[in-house]
């Protein structure tokens, strides 16, 4: 009676420990894995075994998914598209947990057509528009060549302030726009004002520093017991120093040379910097 009883522990014991192996294998880590795939053959449950290795594999091919989904992930944060954040995160956490989605599409390397099998077909409006290639918009917001920049800036050591536009985009390290500039000499009544067209160029446009250099031509205002009215040349020298990725928000620092009113206007130049997109994500 003792060794019937033994026996059929023993077979409860093996029951329940193919029940344990058996679970779900969604989940687990490749470490766990690798145990429970030792414990399958150890009691030669080969079937267990093969199913396990199936999740191992599977868990691999994620791996590539995953960096193409966290790309897009990165994309998706740069327009703020918060919803497709979070698809796109539920999709990473179900691939790390080897579950199968459905399969990402792959590039098709283009071919010769052989001449005595093409057949020659006019596409219709529907298949154009879903075999189209959308517009890339990697890091759209971090690029400044496709933003406007302003600022307001204020003088050190003397009195002063301006403020720039720069809207008109040569090329990508060439642009252009407009700078309002108020300067003067407040002991002896003096105020002058000048309104210039400014040439900058701009170098490292995805970093958070930004050097720049450029040069404005226009007209300059003055008054004192009299009003007089000449012309105005500025160089300057300075940089931008953004504190977020997309570029929004920062500081800047200039050096400002007006050459035709030198003692009315402060050299040195702090102030905020700001950005805005020069085209829309569709």
């Amino acid at each position: 009676m003792n060794t019937i009883k033994l026996i059929t522990f023993c077979i409860f014991l093996t029951l329940a420990a193919t029940a344990s192996f058996a679970q779900s294998l969604t989940g687990k880590s490749t470490e766990q894995l690798k145990e429970m795939q030792q414990q399958a053959i150890a009691i030669e449950d080969y079937d267990l075994a093969q199913k396990i290795k199936q999740q191992l594999n599977r868990i691999e091919q994620n791996k590539a998914k995953i960096k193409v989904l966290e790309e897009e992930k990165k994309t998706a944060l740069s327009l703020e598209d918060y919803d497709k954040v979070m698809e796109i995160d539920k999709k990473i956490e179900a691939l790390k947990n080897g579950e199968e989605l459905k399969p990402f599409p792959k590039k098709e390397i283009a071919t010769q057509p052989n001449p005595a099998t093409t057949i020659s077909t006019t596409p219709t409006v529907g298949n154009v528009a879903n075999n189209a290639t959308p517009a890339p918009y990697n890091d759209l917001k971090s690029d400044l060549s496709k933003k406007n920049i302003g600022a307001y800036g204020f003088g050190l050591g003397k009195f002063g302030f301006s403020a720039a536009a720069d809207f008109i985009v040569f090329n990508k390290y060439l642009r252009g726009g407009i700078e309002y500039d108020l300067g003067g000499n407040l002991d002896d009544d003096l105020i002058a004002f000048d309104f210039r067209f400014d040439v900058k160029a701009i170098v490292d446009l995805n970093a958070g520093f930004v050097p720049y250099s450029g040069v404005g031509l226009g007209i300059n205002l003055n008054a004192d017991d009299e009003f007089g009215m000449g012309p105005s040349f500025a160089y300057k020298v300075g940089s931008y120093l953004f504190f977020s990725r997309n570029k929004g928000f920062g500081v800047f620092y200039e050096l400002n040379i007006n050459l035709t009113n030198s003692d009315l206007f402060p050299f040195n130049r702090i102030g905020i910097a700001f950005t805005s997109l020069k085209r829309k994500h569709r």
